[in-house]
């Protein structure tokens, strides 16, 4: 017992020294334990963005608190790779290495710098100055690990693990570097509607329409590009929806009551509207209003100035209309596509893009000659990235460079996106593949504060980095486009195409019955769309790839917008008597046309008889205001006698049936002809009696004689 305390005091106080001396260490870093660090820390700003030959790297971050206790002592370090990766498999595994496992290098001690304490919830910043010469690097060029370790002191004591650690790409470029990215940008967002033609969720879209919304920062990403070339891919129902917002959310404007309800005139824009089912939508501020109208202006000006890919309109799942034989559906949304952007004036190429990369080859056929097929290359190499046939430009993207850096940061967020691209082309450039990096960002892709976007562009030095538009294609005879079990099962559904389809033939019927050659009221000011276009673009949102997360809900929107415009067409209506008689061969036959919608419309009648003897003849068209009631005299034939039923029904001009029809009996006695058969038949007689007569005195006279 005597013998051991010795040797424990010696071990305890060795442990006390390691623990001591643990930050000071020269040798690698150590790993951390399997719990996730207590602080979080993220680099927010580095300058170059690349290694310089000579100078130095400024590293910026900060340090936030997640824990429960106070930390203390802190202190921050850089730490690189001593060898580059040189080939972009080698990057992209990178990539997906564990941040809190996965040693690199050696902590730069001598330019550590102290931060002080953070007690829970607290955060600090940091500013790091890494001299060139300091780096402990091979010189190679390729691609280098960047880091920062964080250091503290908690109740537990010190230790030489990390308490905080973040990392990204740095490359050193290879001599006479050269390279060139096409940066594809998405405006593409869930475009829901109402059964009265309103959007649904519109406080969410005018949120993100907002300066600090989703969509409004990145317009402002496009906004700091300052002269740098990038493609936009938008899909226009979102522009119509800022539009609306603009607006204020109207509804189609044709009084669609509800079953027992009495139509009544539509809100004007600047009120509250309704929402699903009736209930009361929120009201929009005017600062929605003018976020949505800025938003609109700036997005304009930078399609204009820049290169526009048009998606069909409501980004429809191009692969399930196609496979499920419902194109037409696919070119009423590219139809809808063109003319949004040409009533806005933007220049746009058309585009398809699916949302999983993946395009099925029967659908190629179904694509006009001119349009640029997106896909991804999913992370595969690809020798031709661009390629044209038939007309059509295929791009396969670029899956690992549009995938971001490296956790534990948001792997887009502006300076981690900017580090795997400069990386990325960093080695194109050493490998001398003269290929165009062609990166486009996610559907949702949401970009990180606005005030980290100058930078972004500042880092991507044009003196060996281009930013360019989308390549020309190479021409082949058929492009090769992979087409995987799991996309075939990702597809919308086939209920949903044939509700979609519906709807938009109620559009098409409604547009048809309310065009009558002038603007209808409480449609939106300045837009282009008709009550065709508007219904149809709802009825895309049941077949969109946003509708994929949740197809069933996607469907019973379009039905309850489809049975909502029944009811309204039912509100055209013909009155008249069961009973009718035709005491000739022609006469007139009198009903009435009531027009139930809160705008003019324009209608006929179609007359069934199931006899062909039987006609009956329709005014050519009929112009009713909102509310009106007429006579409608419709002029009857007959050359049969009987009783016979007929159908009479409204019908737009165009031929397609609304309303409510007239079933009645039509009795046609045909009096006027027996009348004169009667009539000749007397005359005939009398004509023979007088011959009669003449005889007989004739015969007398002879006989007298």
């Amino acid at each position: 017992m005597t013998r051991a305390r010795p040797l424990i005091a010696l071990l305890g106080l060795l442990g006390l020294l390691t623990a001591l001396l643990a930050p000071f260490a020269t040798g690698p870093a150590a790993a951390a334990g399997d719990d996730d660090p207590a602080l979080t820390v993220r680099i927010t700003s580095l300058n170059p963005a690349v290694i310089p030959r000579h100078g130095r790297i400024t590293i910026d971050g900060v340090i936030r608190n997640d824990s429960s206790v106070t930390w203390k002592r802190l202190n921050v370090y850089p730490l690189t790779s001593p060898s580059p990766m040189t080939d972009r498999a080698a990057v992209e595994a990178a990539a997906l290495t564990d941040p809190n496992s996965t040693d690199f290098g050696q902590r730069l001690l001598p330019l550590g710098v102290p931060v002080g304490n953070l007690v829970p919830g607290a955060s600090t910043t940091f500013h790091l100055k890494v001299p060139r010469s300091q780096l402990q690097i091979s010189g190679a060029p390729g691609v280098y690990w960047l880091g920062v370790h964080v250091l503290g002191e908690s109740p537990a004591g010190r230790d030489g693990i990390a308490d905080g650690r973040a990392r990204t790409f740095i490359p050193l470029l290879p001599h006479k570097a050269q390279a060139s990215v096409a940066m594809v940008l998405p405006i593409r967002a869930p475009v829901r509607r109402a059964d009265d033609g309103t959007l649904r969720d519109v406080q969410d879209l005018a949120q993100s329409f907002s300066p600090s919304g989703r969509l409004g920062r990145i317009a402002a990403f496009g906004q700091a590009a300052s002269g740098n070339t990038l493609t936009w891919l938008v899909d226009p129902a979102v522009l119509d929806a800022a539009q609306d917002i603009v607006d204020g959310n109207p509804p189609l404007g044709i009084g669609a009551a509800k079953p027992g309800q009495r139509s009544s005139p539509s809100p004007s824009p600047s009120s509250s509207t309704s929402g699903a089912n009736g209930a009361a939508a929120p009201e929009l501020t005017d600062q929605d209003r003018a976020n949505a109208r800025t938003w609109l202006r700036s997005m304009t000006t930078l399609m204009r100035n820049g290169t526009t890919l048009a998606l069909p309109y409501g980004d429809p799942d191009v692969s399930a209309l196609g496979d499920h034989h419902h194109v037409g559906l696919l070119k009423q949304a590219r139809a809808l596509s063109t003319a949004a952007f040409r009533t806005r004036g933007i220049p746009a190429t058309p585009a398809v893009a699916p949302i999983d990369g993946y395009l099925d080859p029967a659908v190629v056929r179904h694509l006009a000659a001119g349009v640029t097929v997106l896909l991804s290359d999913h992370g595969q190499d690809v020798r031709r990235p661009v390629v044209s046939s038939g007309g059509r430009r295929f791009v396969s993207t670029d899956a690992r460079t549009s995938a971001g850096g490296p956790l534990p940061a948001p792997q887009l967020d502006s300076l981690s996106l900017r580090q795997r691209i400069a990386s990325d082309a960093a080695i194109e450039s050493l490998q001398r593949t003269s290929r165009t990096l062609i990166v486009s960002l996610p559907a949702n892709w949401n970009p990180d504060d606005p005030s980290a976007y100058p930078a972004f562009y500042a880092g991507l030095d044009p003196s060996w980095l281009q930013l360019q538009s989308l390549p020309a294609g190479e021409p082949v005879r058929r492009p090769t486009l992979s087409w995987p079990h799991d996309a075939v099962q990702d597809e919308i559904p086939l209920t949903n195409a044939r509700s979609a389809r519906q709807l938009a033939h109620l559009g098409s019927v409604l547009g048809q019955l309310v065009d009558v050659g002038g603007p209808q009221p409480d449609s939106d000011a300045g837009a282009h769309r008709s009550v065709t276009d508007r219904v149809t673009g709802a009825a895309l949102a049941a077949v969109s790839y946003d509708a994929r997360a949740d197809p069933i809900a996607a469907r019973l929107e379009a039905t309850e917008l489809a049975d909502a415009l029944r009811i309204l067409l039912a509100g055209v209506r013909l009155i008249g008597t069961q009973f009718v008689t035709l005491s000739g061969e022609s006469g007139v036959l009198t009903v009435s046309m009531l027009n139930g919608l809160d705008v003019p419309i324009k209608v006929t009648v179609r007359a069934r008889t199931g006899n062909p003897d039987i006609t009956i003849e329709a005014p050519h068209a009929i112009q009713l205001a909102a509310g009106q009631r007429t006579t409608v005299r419709l002029v009857a034939h007959a050359r049969a006698i009987g009783v016979h039923e007929v159908a009479l029904t409204p019908i737009t001009t165009a031929g397609q049936k609304v309303g409510t029809a007239l079933v009645f009996n039509l009795r046609t006695s045909q009096v006027g002809m027996v009348f004169w058969v009667i009539m000749g038949a007397g005359l005939a007689l009398l004509v023979v009696m007088v011959l009669r007569q003449v005889r007989r005195r004739l015969r007398e006279r002879k006989a007298a004689g």
